[in-house]
């Protein structure tokens, strides 16, 4: 595991619109055409053949927040066009917001913000590397301000520089694609059983795979009520897998239980034969395939503070494959594994990166490599192959290099 600086660009396109609030869109808003933000047009003054826009103060728009879990600490700031760029009376502000509070720089810490307490691009860029950092989330809220009604600031993008922790595949794989699985993939099993006469059911006495069981959805009295009107389910158990139904029921009338199983996750990273997976159902990720090449490129910070920019350059543009294999002990219970994955795959178009909180393009297609027939070892098995497209990684050292400043020339013609 590496420590790396890696930026987030807020680019402020049409496709970021859903990712931003503004405090009056009748005043400030995203002009898709020019892709900035900008004061809105409130008037056109015919004698100046100008357009007019707000004086108010406070105009401001927040970012969706974002949430990287292998953040350590923030390390950067920078928006394009530069400060210095703005219309002259036109100025940019900025708070930065930990998740509960709106907070700026006051001086020597950083503290909740009222309406009126901006910063300016310097300040934060001077600061940010002391903004907390221990809940990891952090979104942008920026002010545009004129004092010039015939002027607006824009803004065509902020970058945020954070230091992170984080070991690039095993994060992906490992950190971000299973707990997807996991959160999403989940099915019902039924089981039909003959009872002893109480309210209580022993559930392992009588299934015949350690599931991993999410919840007890309904039990019925299939022998007294076969349309399965009334459910008797009342607790459940997890330590001791005993469910509790609401009244007894007569012993040897049979019993009609339905439950939620998450099924077991493994990860075979040596491609070897087979792995063994304590649990059926299981998903086991494995024949992983890398390619990718350097593409030219960098990431860039601007520091208007120390007028320097940290710079990453030629990240590696990865594609990731690899093939999960489901396994499941009986073929009803294949079946509805597979609807599990396709559904996975139907509702997942991209995988969020959560140590970067990052999208990955991502796609899944089903190879026709089912088994309706159990091996040797009485397993049940289909197969798919997930490709994740468009991964970045950044191994080439940080560098530094100054700001372009703007030079104004006025060149004086010779006089006779």
């Amino acid at each position: 595991m590496t420590t790396q600086k890696i930026a987030h660009c807020f680019e402020f396109t049409e496709e970021f619109r859903s990712k931003l609030t503004f405090s009056d869109s009748t005043k400030i808003f995203l002009d898709s055409a020019s892709n900035q933000i900008a004061l809105r047009k409130q008037s056109y003054d015919r004698s100046a053949g100008k357009d007019v826009y707000s004086l108010d103060a406070n105009l401001s728009v927040t970012i969706e927040a974002i949430n990287p879990l292998a953040l350590v600490a923030w390390a950067g700031i920078g928006s394009t066009p530069r400060p210095s760029l703005q219309p002259t009376g036109a100025t940019v502000g900025y708070k930065l917001n930990d998740g509960t509070d709106d907070r700026y720089w006051g001086g020597g810490s950083w503290s909740v913000a009222g309406l009126t307490d901006w910063n300016t691009e310097a300040v934060m860029a001077a600061n940010i590397a002391t903004f907390p950092a221990t809940s990891k989330t952090i979104s942008v809220v920026i002010n545009l301000v004129t004092t010039d009604k015939y002027e607006t600031p824009t803004l065509t993008s902020i970058d945020l520089l954070g230091q992170y922790n984080i070991s690039y595949l095993y994060s992906l794989i490992a950190g971000s694609f299973v707990p997807a699985l996991r959160s999403t993939v989940s099915f019902q099993v039924d089981y039909l059983i003959r009872h002893g006469g109480t309210n209580k059911i022993h559930l392992l006495d009588f299934v015949k795979s350690l599931y991993n069981i999410n919840t007890i959805d309904a039990v019925y009295d299939d022998t007294s009520d076969p349309t399965h009107v009334t459910n008797l389910y009342s607790a459940w158990d997890s330590t001791d897998s005993v469910i509790t139904l609401s009244s007894a029921v007569a012993r040897g009338n049979n019993i009609f239980i339905v439950f939620t199983v998450e099924p077991e996750v493994a990860i075979n990273w040596s491609s070897q034969d087979y792995t063994e997976t304590s649990r059926l159902p299981a998903i086991v990720l494995e024949s992983f395939d890398l390619a990718g090449n350097v593409v030219w490129g960098s990431q860039e910070v601007k520091n208007v503070g120390t007028n320097l920019a940290s710079v990453r350059r030629d990240p590696t543009r990865l594609q990731l494959a690899f093939t999960v294999q489901v396994i499941a002990e009986s073929n009803k219970s294949l079946f509805q594994m597979m609807d599990g994955m396709l559904s996975f795959a139907a509702n997942t178009p991209v995988l969020t990166w959560l140590d970067l909180d990052k999208e990955i393009t991502l796609t899944m297609i089903a190879e026709g490599a089912f088994s309706n027939r159990p091996n040797l070892k009485d397993r049940y098995t289909a197969g798919y192959n997930i490709t994740l497209s468009e991964v970045f990684l950044w191994f080439k050292p940080e560098t530094t290099k100054p700001l372009v400043q703007t030079v104004n020339l006025s060149l004086q013609m010779p006089t006779e």
